[in-house]
């Protein structure tokens, strides 16, 4: 028998619900090609035209380049769910109400080992507005990449999920998901 163990800061990077805004930037970063598609291929490839209609806008495009396989990704840009059923208006609430010094200690944090990002994305980086640029940027991306598909892409993360509170036993309490793109290379869009 295996024994996980998990202390009070693996708590605290556990996310409790569905994520809307965890699932835009993982569709981001598959659509730009930024992370390997893997079994989500099928996806990627017909989200790609999707995502190439608002690559034109630098905050979308910085949202991906952030997106990284492996290492540290800006909290701020997905945060958290704070409850079940949490609205993609109540998360872009919760980015835009991030303080600006804390965006930038994350995004430096983000940058760290990445090449030099492409002067339209750095400048959107560097931007005293940053913040709601991206905040924009992601509510682009949303409406673009996943809100069409949303319904059946949330209904495969709440049926197939042992995080969903329908797995749940009656005293069980909430249980951290995973992100949806990594589930749902089946469902069409």
């Amino acid at each position: 028998m295996y024994r996980i163990e998990v202390g009070q800061a693996d708590l605290a990077a556990s996310r409790f619900g569905v994520a809307p805004l965890l699932e835009t930037m993982s569709a981001a970063g598959l659509a730009a090609g930024r992370v390997p598609a893997g079994p989500l291929r099928p996806w990627a490839e017909r989200a790609r035209p999707r995502y190439r209609a608002v690559a034109d806008d630098p905050a979308v495009r910085a949202l991906a380049f952030l997106r990284r396989r492996y290492g540290y990704m800006a909290d701020f840009v997905c945060p958290p769910p704070a409850r079940p059923n949490l609205t993609v208006a109540a998360q872009l609430a919760t980015v835009r109400a991030t303080p600006l010094d804390r965006a930038r200690r994350e995004i430096a944090r983000n940058l760290d080992g990445l090449p030099e990002p492409d002067a339209a994305v750095r400048a959107v980086l560097d931007a005293p507005d940053m913040v709601e640029r991206l905040a924009t940027g992601l509510e682009r991306a949303w409406q673009a990449l996943l809100e069409p598909d949303w319904p059946v892409l949330r209904s495969i993360v709440e049926a197939t999920s042992p995080t969903a509170p329908a797995a749940w036993p009656p005293t069980a309490g909430r249980r951290p998901s995973t992100a949806c793109p990594a589930r749902c290379a089946g469902a069409t869009g």
